[in-house]
């Protein structure tokens, strides 16, 4: 594989990509050259540890870097990223949502969300690694939001795996409607009362 262009090193200070060319496909690779730009005045409008998740991102997802942008909302810690991508199987309902909060990761998919930390303090990206191998299971349909209702109203929300279905409910619980990113395995399914 070739090394990464001069033209793309030199669009950043400090240039944690590097470690990472190897990892990216060419494809992916002449995408990032061509969008050097952008992605360059994004990366430098980041803090340090945004701008370490955004690069391992960008890197494994180069789709994201469309909508990923400097979270700029009251309250986001400076330099914060923010992603927030539309759901294609249903564009009026919020997609994957990706925030950087100091040394946190937060991905969502709609109304569930999950947080990503280095809660041992290890110094690695393993947290970025975990949080980039669930986005993929989202967006791969490997994990859906699960919509607990009890007689209509909803009850709860739990991310799982489309093939686990409901089992007799002794909590009341009476359908499931389970949310694919693509639509794949989005269906209600009526949830048997147990005897």
């Amino acid at each position: 594989m070739q090394r990464m262009t001069s033209t793309m090193a030199a669009g950043f200070a400090v240039n944690p990509w590097q470690a990472m060319a190897d990892r990216i496909d060419i494809a992916a690779r002449k995408r990032l050259d061509s969008d050097v730009d952008q992605a360059g005045s994004l990366l430098d409008s980041l803090n340090p540890y945004s701008h370490r998740v955004a690069c391992n991102l960008l890197a494994r997802l180069p789709q994201l870097g469309d909508y990923a942008l400097p979270d700029n909302s009251p309250g986001a810690p400076e330099g914060s990223l923010i992603i927030r991508m539309p759901q294609p199987s249903n564009s009026s309902e919020p997609g994957l949502y990706v925030a950087t909060d100091v040394e946190e990761i937060t991905v969502g998919f709609r109304a569930c969300y999950v947080h990503f930390m280095d809660y041992d303090h290890t110094g690695t990206d393993e947290h970025i690694d975990r949080a980039i191998a669930y986005i993929l299971d989202l967006l791969e349909d490997r994990i859906v939001i699960k919509k607990w209702y009890r007689q209509g109203i909803l009850c709860g929300s739990s991310l799982d795996t489309p093939n686990v279905l409901p089992s007799p409910s002794r909590s009341g619980i009476t359908t499931v409607e389970m949310i694919s990113w693509t639509g794949l395995h989005d269906k209600t399914v009526i949830v048997p009362a147990a005897h």
